[in-house]
């Protein structure tokens, strides 16, 4: 017999405070995008093979959720330029910004429904998130960005475990 609900013990459906875990935010690892004006060309082979890595017991369809986010905000942005031309690089960027700064709360959300088992993962992809719309600060970055995700998403085809029920 337990506890009435209301009258001590857990809440309903809830877990005790002994047993409640504390979820953080992960703290943002800066990325360099651009060295000296030059695009940083690790972000395409080394980085992006190491985060496919870190994906490879996420579904492909659950990484190709966030990649799509990524690739409509960079359609919208092409379509901010051409209705408006006088906004610049910069402008069509503060356009879109809010609509990336998302992806992170995205992420968490995915992370936090995941069950203790499959948490690890999700972890690992908030983490990618949280790095990106820290780093990400100017349009140039945020194209970078989207070819560094890209590459991640097709080395992922090649790491993904299947079969695990993703």
């Amino acid at each position: 017999m337990g506890f009435p609900r209301g009258q001590g013990g857990p809440p309903y459906g809830g877990r005790g405070p002994q047993q409640q875990e504390e979820m953080r935010i992960p703290s943002a690892q800066p990325v360099v995008y651009l060295e000296t004006g030059k695009v940083n060309a690790t972000l395409f082979d080394e980085e992006a093979e190491r985060w496919a890595k870190e994906f490879k017991e996420i579904a492909t369809s659950q990484l190709r959720r966030f990649y799509e986010h990524v690739v409509t905000l960079r359609r919208t942005a092409e379509i901010e330029r051409e209705q408006n031309p006088n906004l610049g690089d910069e402008g069509v960027f503060e356009r879109i910004r809010p609509e990336f700064k998302m992806m992170k709360a995205k992420a968490a959300y995915t992370a936090g429904r995941a069950d203790r088992r499959d948490k690890p993962k999700y972890l690992a992809l908030l983490q990618f998130c949280v790095n990106h719309t820290h780093s990400v600060k100017t349009m140039k970055d945020f194209e970078v960005f989207c070819r560094h995700f890209e590459s991640v998403v097709a080395f992922h085809k090649f790491y993904e475990v299947k079969g695990r029920g993703n």
